[in-house]
């Protein structure tokens, strides 16, 4: 079966430590030679061809703070840079520092390096715009032109890792919004990742919509949303001063990258031998975002820009590509914050509560707050445990969307609940312990929109929205079609009906056929709710 036609992703930012061990030290010797030739080095002292591209090269040497070995003749260990740009196009670069590795390794003051047991050379490698199995290419291409052995850096050792890694596409300003918009799949993301180990969603909109939005976390992260392995950050970000530039240039647009997360990953650095791993997980993450938002995983000619690194194309591959978990996600978050509401006894009800109040508690401090005896706190986090997270600062909700859901149940729990399920079973037809078993969503969207509805035997249904709080009237009436579907509910007969709802731009009440909300194409901004 031949792999689907998919939207290229490009190389951003990278960084590994490539390992050479079949020579010994003679890499580091040879650096150190090649140097004194060069005069110490200096820019552009050669250049060189790879893939149609022109390279120039620059050479330096800096202290590594390495007490030298007894038997080597030296009194300073340097290590030694090699720098090489595109001639064209200066941010595809890379930088390739030359750095002695040998057992029992210490500083001038005499503290040990932490290093494994090998003699070689360490190649601290970084670089941008420039695909990963590039970069030992280019060293040895550097390499040959500064009269260094290329072969010394044919073999990467198995114990060479990746810590740094970024892909992205770059997104015309006007179809980006969805990306990072009130309702966007990013903030979804961050609401509902629960996790812990980390997580973290920052927004930022100061110089325009969409500047820079993030959303960050850990491998239990990455494994909830794709099955994958390792922590990333997401983030739409536009450069420094976007509406500098004019419509056609590409700077006025947007970028979507992913990037692995060394320091959130359960396993620390990625070993160089997964790499293909690391950059399918890194291309499945942008392209099933893309398409989770509507976007199209192809080139379309408008949707992605083309920039002075990179063109837009396409390629067959086989990737992992899924609907949108975020809505089940959510569904499952209700439905345990529904369930655990009406088991929760008093004291459960007030330790959730100093947690949710503070962001996050020590079971000490909540006894004390609380002025429940310890062993008290400890059973009642025992029931609480699918709700909340432990970690070394103590315990905290297990997600912001569940910490929402529970600060708004909190306030008035048991009458709140108790009215909107009755108005969903009675809009059922259905028992409470049916509608718990079925209806959870159901019963966050009547809570969320302040949802009315009534589906008599021989008439229409009737729907009323009471709270839309700036969504999309259609994306509000899809959502109750997904839950009504849960329930079993006939969903062919509830598009029949009619929708109640507040006038986007008029001030009144404006009514709609449901199905006829359901399939519309555009959208249509709903009022605001006035606070």
């Amino acid at each position: 079966m031949t792999a689907p036609s998919l939207l290229e992703t490009h190389p951003h930012e990278f960084g590994a430590h490539l390992l050479f061990t079949e020579y010994d030290l003679k890499p580091y010797f040879a650096a150190r030679n090649s140097i004194q030739e060069h005069d110490g080095g200096g820019s552009d002292l050669a250049t060189f061809e790879h893939n149609e591209r022109t390279y120039t090269i620059t050479f330096s040497y800096q202290s590594s703070g390495i007490a030298p070995r007894d038997k080597d003749d030296i009194n300073e260990v340097h290590e030694y840079r090699i720098r090489v740009h595109e001639v064209d196009a200066p941010e595809r670069k890379a930088s390739f520092l030359i750095q002695p590795r040998w057992a029992s390794m210490e500083t001038k003051e005499g503290k040990p390096i932490p290093t494994p047991d090998v003699l070689g050379v360490n190649v601290k490698t970084q670089g941008a715009n420039i695909e990963p199995d590039a970069y030992p290419t280019l060293l040895r291409k550097a390499a040959r032109r500064l009269d260094i052995n290329a072969q010394y850096f044919e073999e990467v050792h198995d114990y060479s890792t990746i810590y740094d890694a970024a892909r992205y596409v770059r997104v015309r300003e006007e179809k980006s919004r969805k990306i990072h918009s009130r309702n966007g799949v990013l903030k979804r993301i961050g609401e509902l990742i629960a996790e812990t180990d980390y997580r973290k969603l920052v927004q930022d909109d100061r110089k325009k919509s969409g500047y820079y939005h993030t959303v960050t976390f850990s491998s239990s992260g990455a494994h909830k949303l794709l099955q994958h392995r390792y922590a990333k950050e997401i983030k739409h970000y536009h450069t420094k001063h976007p509406d500098s530039f004019d419509e056609d240039d590409p700077l006025r647009h947007p970028k979507l990258e992913t990037s692995f997360q060394k320091s959130k990953n359960k396993s620390g650095a990625v070993p160089w031998h997964e790499r293909d791993r690391l950059k399918r997980e890194l291309e499945e993450q942008i392209l099933n975002l893309l398409g989770w938002t509507g976007l199209p995983l192809r080139d379309d000619g408008y949707t992605y820009i083309s920039d002075g690194y990179h063109d837009v194309d396409e390629s067959e591959r086989d990737l992992q590509l899924i609907d949108d978990p975020t809505p089940e996600i959510r569904d499952e978050q209700d439905a345990l914050v529904v369930q655990k509401l009406r088991d929760m006894n008093e004291s459960d009800v007030e330790v959730i509560d100093e947690i949710v109040a503070d962001g996050g508690a020590k079971p000490r401090e909540i006894a004390e707050d609380t002025e429940y005896h310890l062993s008290t706190v400890y059973r009642a986090l025992k029931r609480l445990e699918e709700l909340v997270e432990r970690g070394e600062d103590g315990v905290r909700v297990a997600s912001r969307h569940l910490a929402q859901r529970l600060h708004d149940a909190v306030q008035d729990a048991e009458e709140v609940l108790k009215q909107t399920v009755d108005k969903a079973a009675r809009a059922l037809d259905m028992s409470e312990k049916e509608l718990d078993r079925r209806g959870s969503a159901l019963v966050r969207w009547m809570q969320e929109y302040g949802g009315e509805i009534e589906d008599p035997e021989n008439e229409v249904p009737m729907v009323e929205i009471r709270n839309l709080t700036g969504t999309d009237i259609k994306e509000a009436v899809r959502e109750l079609l997904r839950a009504w579907e849960k329930v079993g509910k006939s969903v062919r007969r509830l598009k029949l009906g009619t929708v109640k709802y507040d006038h986007p731009r008029l001030d009144r009440k404006d009514f709609a056929d449901i199905g006829g909300v359901a399939n519309r194409r555009g959208t249509v901004p709903a009022k605001s709710r006035r606070r």
